[in-house]
Parts: structure tokens; C-alpha cells; sequence
């Protein structure tokens, strides 16, 4: 039924821009037809505006969530990969979702068959960078040298709680339906940051907690062997 009914929806539309020319004139006729592409402009932009808004929303919601997933996690830090990896799926419009430790330990990688070689490469330049970045897919990736196309790409580094010091990063290649112009890139950046703050505090608690039961340790252990050395000494 498309098949037959879609070549006839112009027909109506061509018959009135042809009365109108005939019924107007030229100026007429271009005069409604300039209006006609105004009105497609303005709907177009409006239609973008609104699905910019949806997402924001959404990764607002997803954030939230996150942030509530990591808060009733345990301290150990031992459940963080599966919440991000719960988490992350719906938050961005993502063919490719990768979170680095380091260059060969990953808390996400989706899919699993994304190119670890590709990846190497843009850990390497991410840990000399302190802000995330956003590259369209006509520009030049600065960690390949090859003018190949490429998927929509943001990237941000995961920045050390107590330091400058980049100690793992964010990937993602976006794919979907929506056109990924520049200003759109650089407005999912915020909550690209967001993320990357609530990875970077999650370590940092982790290593805390690592610290803690360190240190709780050795002061059992000091406190066992105070007790042994102190039963050797002759009662007074």
C-alpha cells in the first residue's frame, strides 16, 4: 500500500504551486514557494531542538540512575564495571562505548569485537588531554593519521580525584538518527564530563577503601604482635 500510495502524496501539492502560478504569476508563485521552504526550515530545526531535548533529558534520568547505582554499590569498587555497563547502554545514541582503566584494562567495551588497535591509539593521545573533545565525521581524528571516515566520535579522559592526572578515559562512536553536527557533539560533552566525575569519584572511593582496610590491617597486626611480645615479659 505504500508502494502505490507514496508516488501519488506530491500530486495534490504540484496542482495547487501550478494554480497558483497560473492564478499569480511568477511572483506569486515564488513568493509561496519561499514560504513553503521557510516553514520545511523552521520545522526541521524545531524537530532537532526537540529530540536535543529528549536526549538531554534521558542522559539526565541515566546519570541520576547511575549516580544511585554507585551510591548503593559496594565500597570495593567490585561492581563498578557492571554498573556502568547496565547503565551506559541507554544514555547515548553509541555504536561503539568504551571505559578505559588503562590501555588494556576495560570497565566497558561494547561491542566486545571493537577494535582494541583503534583503541590503543586513542588512549594514547586521551591521557595527555585534561577536557573531553567531540570530532564530526568529516573531521580529522588527531590519534589517526589516515583520512578515512569515521562515526561521530566524543572522547573524555577520566581525571584522578586528587590530581590532574588523566587515570582512564571515556570512547564513543555515535551511530542513530540523528545528524551529529558539530554544536550537537558539543552539547552531549557536559554529560560526558558528568560521567567521567562520577567514574573518577567511584575509583577514588575504592582506593579509599582499599587504604582503609590496609591500614586497619597493619594496626591488627601491630597490636598482635605488641600482645605476643608483651607475653614474654616476667609479671611483676
Amino acid at each position: 500500500m505504500v508502494g502505490i500510495i507514496v508516488p501519488y502524496i506530491p500530486a495534490p501539492f504540484a496542482a495547487l504551486a501550478a494554480w497558483l502560478f497560473v492564478q499569480g504569476g511568477v511572483g506569486f508563485y515564488l513568493f509561496f514557494m519561499l514560504g513553503l521552504a521557510l516553514a520545511a526550515f523552521i520545522a526541521r530545526q524545531l524537530s532537532r531542538a526537540s529530540e536535543s531535548s529528549r536526549q538531554q533529558a534521558q542522559q539526565l534520568d541515566r546519570l541520576e540512575k547511575l549516580g544511585r547505582a554507585l551510591l548503593n554499590a559496594p565500597p570495593d569498587g567490585s561492581k563498578l564495571a557492571e554498573i556502568l555497563k547496565e547503565h551506559i547502554r541507554g544514555m547515548f545514541l553509541s555504536r561503539e562505548a568504551v571505559i578505559w582503566l588503562s590501555p588494556d584494562q576495560y570497565l566497558v567495551k561494547q561491542p566486545p569485537e571493537t577494535d582494541e588497535g583503534a583503541l590503543k591509539l586513542a588512549w594514547q593521545w586521551l591521557v595527555q588531554q585534561k577536557e573531553p573533545a567531540a570530532f564530526n565525521s568529516k573531521e580529522l581524528l588527531p590519534w589517526r593519521q589516515d583520512k578515512e571516515t569515521h562515526q561521530p566520535v566524543v572522547i573524555a579522559p577520566v581525571v584522578d580525584a586528587e590530581s590532574p592526572q588523566a587515570i582512564g578515559g571515556i570512547y564513543l562512536a555515535l551511530g542513530g538518527p540523528v545528524g551529529w553536527e558539530r554544536k550537537a557533539l558539543q552539547g552531549l560533552l557536559p554529560t560526558l564530563q558528568t560521567l567521567a566525575a562520577q567514574i573518577s569519584t567511584a575509583l577514588h572511593q575504592a582506593r579509599v577503601y582499599q587504604e582503609t582496610l590496609a591500614y586497619q590491617k597493619t594496626m591488627q597486626e601491630l597490636a598482635f604482635a605488641r600482645k605476643v611480645q608483651t607475653s614474654f615479659l616476667p609479671e611483676m
